[in-house]
């Protein structure tokens, strides 16, 4: 059994990927064949495809890791080591957590509001918020 072609991940969430083909894009039967091979592994919930922009959109109830292993078990196609990190020239993979930025950005405009001359509208509200997000009970993990 061949190979398939070369894949790069566009961009990975938990529960989340997309992987694009562009040796394979206007493909319509080699997309046809990969949605229906995905369909055979039972932790993946949906696949979207688009033969037009190459991408393989897929849902999936499992780790990345065992996703990896099916695509190279059942060889779908080919992914480079360096993808297995989700980071690739030319697309974002934000891995910052954004509750626990939240304090600083509200802080941050709460001093411009201040420098501006707004401290009992715009920068008490900002500082108020800030506070509140920073004393969370449910931090994230």
């Amino acid at each position: 059994m061949t190979q398939g072609p070369i894949a790069y991940i566009g961009h990975r969430t938990h529960g989340r990927v997309r992987f694009r083909v562009p040796a394979r894009r206007h493909d319509r039967d080699f997309f046809d064949g990969l949605r229906k091979d995905l369909a055979a592994c039972p932790r993946i919930g949906r696949i979207q495809v688009n033969p037009k922009t190459a991408s393989v959109l897929i849902t999936h109830s499992c780790d990345y890791g065992e996703l990896h292993d099916f695509i190279e078990e059942n060889k779908l196609f080919q992914l480079p080591a360096s993808t297995d990190t989700g980071r690739q020239k030319g697309f974002v993979n934000l891995d910052a957590d954004i509750q626990r930025l939240l304090p600083f950005l509200l802080g941050g405009l709460g001093l411009f509001q201040v420098t501006r001359g707004n401290l009992l509208g715009p920068a008490a509200t900002l500082f108020w918020m800030a506070m509140q997000s920073a004393r969370d009970p449910n931090p994230p993990k």
